[in-house]
């Protein structure tokens, strides 16, 4: 769901108003020249020897996720804010996906991460993370700004924009100021809830040590949130003027207490992984893609009393844990790549396909005068985005996402750089000389003790 709303006006009842990504860095020095190994979109850990291990998996799941959002947004373009058919529209769950690769890789980078960075593990973990996010997306917020003064879009908020709501965007506030959780750039909800989790991972680390730990946190996140989602019925429907359906279709469907649940299954798989629970059967791997199918096209999403406590979205989460794991297991070539290519460049694409939706519509009216037949029109534009982005994305992702990353990294090195520097230092000013068994000696013989 990236399609800007006014919400200030679109969530009042009628009469009143109307209408990776995280990508884990996987980038580590060598202790020989400081040299930084660039693949850094992969999730990865280090094996024994400190080299790193590639999950191609992971970047697969990023893969079909960014495909999943960019089917439902071309839809919207072609077919407006409910496409006829549901499985287009569904592919807004393919922002759940990302959220729980993204869980998966960040419990593994934490670990990974937390005996090479010591003391300073949080310091370097949340360094490592801003750098990793903020460069494309502030240069993303920029450009979406720009474009909003030059024409208009269904993605972006008409000029003259919100100050408040801009800086509530860049400063990835949106997810708490919530008439700014959909503005710019579009889609940023996503990352604002994800920039949010972050913060959270220290403490979930330090919490949550095995499975069954994990488990009981989804339970109980999934509980919390549906009791959030009554109250905040009762006190709309009660107490405001606010329509209840747009506001939990939107604000409340994309604030973080109603996605935290799924970073939770990401959680559970970091830990199912390492229990080798059940033995793994390719055709295994049927199951969530048939399930999907069938939830995405069938099942309605009704937000009337009582029917929105069934909550699509984690239903949803469970079929892609269940599609995680196979495609941790499978031994088979063609769901892993090449797919994964488009995955390992997610995050460019994901900020970067409403302009290229925008540029495909208009390219779509120039050619064919708006006579074009709306399903092939759809098809056409889908594959369009897919291709153009990517190519866009590699780009943004070499000079952009990958230069922000060393610039982390080299901000890490100056600070171990330093505290080594003041340790060996402080080494050095009390240093204590043995010269004689019954006399000690001071460095700058200052102070002498004897026995």
């Amino acid at each position: 769901m990236a399609i800007w709303v006014d919400l200030s006006k679109l969530s009042r009842k009628p009469g009143v108003g109307g209408n990776q990504l995280d990508q884990y860095l996987c980038e580590h020095r060598s202790q020989q020249g400081g040299h930084i190994m660039q693949n850094m979109s992969s999730t990865s850990q280090h094996d024994v020897k400190g080299e790193i291990k590639k999950y191609v998996w992971v970047d697969a799941l990023r893969g079909y996720a960014i495909l999943l959002v960019i089917m439902a947004h071309s839809g919207q373009a072609i077919f407006g804010i409910a496409p006829p058919l549901g499985i287009i529209n569904n592919g807004i769950h393919g922002v759940s996906l990302f959220f729980l690769a993204s869980s998966f890789t960040l419990f593994n980078s934490y670990k990974n991460r937390s005996a090479l960075d010591g003391k300073n593990k949080n310091l370097f973990f949340f360094i490592r993370r801003l750098f990793r996010i903020a460069p494309l997306y502030w240069i993303a917020c920029l450009t979406y700004v720009i474009a909003a003064y030059l024409y208009q879009s269904v993605w972006i908020p008409p000029a003259p924009l919100s100050f408040v709501k801009v800086m509530a965007n860049v400063l990835f506030l949106n997810g708490v100021y919530i008439p700014a959780i959909i503005y710019l750039p579009p889609g940023s909800w996503s990352i604002g809830d994800e920039m949010m989790f972050y913060v959270a991972i220290p403490f979930l680390f330090a919490m949550i040590r095995n499975l069954q730990a994990a488990t009981f946190l989804i339970v109980a996140a999934i509980v919390g949130s549906i009791a959030v989602q009554l109250l905040a019925y009762y006190v709309i429907t009660g107490y405001t003027s606010y329509s209840w359906e747009l506001q939990r279709e939107w604000a409340l469907f994309l604030w973080l207490p109603n996605q935290f649940p799924i970073f939770c299954f990401g959680i559970a798989l970091y830990f199912f992984l390492g229990t080798n629970k059940i033995k793994y059967k390719e055709w295994m791997l049927a199951i969530p893609v048939m399930g999907y199918l069938l939830l995405a096209s069938f099942m309605p999403w009704d937000l009337s009393f009582p029917y929105f406590l069934i909550q699509n979205e984690y239903i949803y989460a469970a079929l892609f844990f269940v599609f995680a794991f196979c495609m941790s297991k499978t031994k088979l070539r063609f769901p892993l790549m090449p797919i994964n290519k488009l995955g390992m460049v997610s995050f460019s694409v994901y900020l970067i396909h409403f302009l290229v939706i925008d540029l495909g519509t208009w390219l779509s009216e120039l050619a064919f005068g708006g006579q074009l037949n709306k399903e092939l029109n759809f098809f056409l534009l889908f594959a369009f985005t897919v291709f153009t982005t990517y190519f866009i994305a590699k780009w943004t992702y070499e000079y952009i996402e990958k230069y922000g990353m060393a610039l982390g990294e080299r901000l890490i090195e100056r600070i171990k750089n330093r505290a080594s520097f003041k340790t060996s230092k402080f080494n050095s000013d009390n240093v204590v000389i043995q010269q004689n068994p019954g006399i000690q000696y001071s460095e700058d013989r200052s102070k002498i003790a004897g026995k």
